[in-house]
């Protein structure tokens, strides 16, 4: 399916920047938040030591959510 496949991989290229962000420490801990497919997607795609960091995840769809509300919305 090529909905799919651009999800696993975009899925992969999230992945690698969280890993590129762990190890130049931008980040201590994780909260992933996304639809629920993609979710277990992403989860797959992170390597071990990144999924490590992960403290919560969050099945959400948030299209509907205005940029400038996410973080109020978050909170």
């Amino acid at each position: 399916d090529p909905i799919d496949h651009v999800a696993q991989q975009y899925a992969s290229e999230l992945a690698e920047l969280l890993n590129k962000g762990r190890l130049t420490n931008a980040y201590e801990k994780l909260v992933l938040i996304a639809e629920p497919k993609f979710l277990g997607i992403l989860r797959a795609a992170l390597d071990k030591n990144t999924a490590l960091l992960v403290v919560q995840s969050i099945n959400k769809e948030l299209l509907d959510v205005k940029e400038e509300d996410l973080e109020k919305y978050l909170q």
